[in-house]
């Protein structure tokens, strides 16, 4: 699964967003489509502003990375114990799948950092 993130100034692209997001092997595709309303309390709504806050969603990015990271992490070592806890299992046989799981925890680590620094350069783009 890809997780995308983007911080932009741009109006956002309906159209675009959809058709970034469908592919035959999805099941469906959710969108909240919001607008705002001509008046509150009583008073005329002329605009919307928002801000986005870059250093904000940097930081955010990194702490759903670091998360990822642990997840990653967690699953290892719940697999490695798993292995030490089948009594079929040679300790040849175990040793290899521990060197197994090291390296797809390395290569998932290794691709959350990829993403992380992607992200973190688009956001520079903005």
């Amino acid at each position: 699964m890809s997780v995308h993130v983007r911080v932009q100034a741009e109006p956002l692209d309906l159209a675009g967003l959809l058709a970034f997001v469908q592919a035959p092997s999805l099941g469906g595709v959710a969108v909240f489509l919001g607008t705002v309303r001509d008046h509150h309390a009583g008073r005329a709504v002329v605009r919307l502003e928002y801000e986005a806050y870059q250093e904000m969603a940097e930081a955010e990015m990194r702490k759903i990375a670091e998360e990822g990271r642990v997840a990653v992490r967690n699953v290892r070592r719940d697999t490695v114990q798993h292995l030490k806890d089948l009594k079929e299992v040679g300790s040849d046989d175990e040793r290899r799948a521990e060197d197994r799981v090291q390296k797809l925890t390395d290569d998932h680590t290794k691709t959350i950092d990829d993403l992380l620094r992607h992200k973190e350069a688009e956001i520079m783009e903005v």
